[in-house]
């Protein structure tokens, strides 16, 4: 066999393999073709890039900087492993902080001043300009409060898991009443 045949034959060989390399953004684009210059935006379709491009030398999916909201449970099942001699790998991009979120984010300026002047005329006046609301989509209702079955926990409420706010970094506290402790029921005097 001439030299030049084996030599082509080699490279042949060390380009099927080569490790299968994707990167992920909260900025990137899913359309894209998921290179560092233009990343996926979500972990799910890195995932599926992955599965799809099947490399023998296995990959690794490189997740930049960011909060990656994921709208339902991603999963990788066996076949998303490699093997043990080319594992797939999914990491972030060293001295980035990535973190994964199960949470919707609201935008504030969906956040609205309360009107209603029954409700504002049970808050303290100081206060009343500073309270918002927000009305969540049917289908971001439908993602943050699953139905739970008929008990006095959720007995006339429209979101009805244990639902959490965040501002930023900070976990707002719920409104409940009363403030601090329990409240305590007096003596029952008779049933109506």
């Amino acid at each position: 066999m001439p030299p030049r045949t084996v030599f082509a034959m080699t490279m042949a060989a060390a380009v099927t393999a080569a490790a299968v390399e994707f990167h992920v953004s909260p900025d990137g684009n899913d359309a894209g073709p998921g290179t560092q210059a233009r990343p996926f935006a979500t972990l799910e379709r890195a995932r599926n890039a992955m599965r799809a491009a099947k490399g023998e030398a296995g990959g690794t999916v490189w997740s930049h900087a960011g909060t990656y909201c994921l709208a339902k449970p991603l999963e990788f099942p066996a076949e998303d492993s490699g093997t043990p001699g080319a594992p797939v790998v999914f990491r972030a991009v060293p001295g980035e902080e990535v973190r994964l979120s199960g949470g919707v984010p609201l935008a504030l300026d969906t956040f609205t001043p309360v009107t209603d002047s029954a409700t504002l005329d049970r808050v303290d006046p100081a206060a009343r300009e500073h309270i918002r609301q927000i009305t969540l989509d049917p289908d971001v209702l439908a993602q943050v409060s699953h139905e739970w079955p008929d008990t006095w926990w959720n007995y006339r409420r429209a979101v009805t898991s244990l639902t959490e706010l965040f501002a930023g970094d900070q976990r707002l506290p719920m409104a409940r009443w009363p403030d601090e402790g329990y409240t305590h029921m007096g003596e029952c005097l008779g049933a109506n």
